[in-house]
């Protein structure tokens, strides 16, 4: 019975969306697996991030401030860099719109949901330590931001006629640092939009590294841009 073929028409985990590849997951039951995926994340349980404007233009320096793990006061996860309210009128000046074609776009944003996966336990402790993620949160979060890149560059292919709009300004929040943050940007990107992204104040370091691999991947920094600072100053 063990030897038996599987069932054809039952879909692999893998393809359960047909030819959309499913976000690679990991079975936290399994006290194996769980120890190897700990001892792979706890390898940035010290790393420190930095993260600032991921702009085209060039911004006057500013002061860093110190990021804390929200759950402990004397972990400092990085430091981060804020823009300024004049430094919007000029991030905005060098945004530009997506001008590659929709199977080059969507080669890309494909690029980089492989890129999110090969950094997984990378993303996992800078979730855990910036937003007080537990475990089941960081998988969860990662792979919804990896079926965003996936599903919206599948979508492009399916309505490929579709004309962007121009500039796109994505705001996202604290809770999903990752996740909506990925996601507002590969909906806009997929169909030639540019971004300039601002994530919660809360939560910099986690966009910071994201943005850094989407541009990795091929996506133009002045197609995506990255604002950081205050919600109520630059948010607005």
């Amino acid at each position: 019975y063990l030897n038996e073929p599987s069932n054809p028409n039952i879909a692999l985990p893998a393809r359960l969306f047909g030819d959309r590849i499913n976000s690679h997951g990991y079975d936290l039951t399994d006290p194996l697996a769980l120890n190897k995926l700990m001892k792979k994340r706890d390898a940035w349980k010290t790393h420190r991030w930095t993260a600032k404007p991921a702009v085209a233009a060039n911004l006057p320096e500013s002061t860093s401030r110190s990021q804390i793990n929200p759950t402990d006061p004397e972990d400092v996860v990085g430091s981060v860099s804020d823009m300024s309210i004049s430094d919007v009128a000029t991030v905005l000046e060098a945004a530009r719109a997506w001008p590659a074609s929709q199977p080059e776009r969507a080669k890309i944003l494909r690029r980089a949901a492989d890129l999110y996966e090969q950094n997984a336990y990378e993303f996992m402790a800078i979730l855990a330590r910036e937003a007080g993620k537990t475990l089941l949160d960081c998988e969860g979060e990662i792979r919804e931001a990896v079926d965003f890149l996936r599903y919206y560059s599948d979508q492009s292919e399916q309505h490929a006629s579709r004309q962007p709009c121009g500039i796109f300004g994505c705001i996202s929040p604290w809770n999903f640092p990752l996740a909506i943050f990925t996601g507002q940007i590969a909906a806009a990107l997929a169909t030639g939009n540019g971004v300039v992204a601002k994530p919660a104040e809360q939560t910099p370091l986690i966009a910071y590294r994201a943005i850094e691999l989407l541009h990795e991947a091929g996506v133009p920094s002045d197609c995506l841009q990255l604002a950081i600072g205050p919600g109520a100053e630059i948010g607005a």
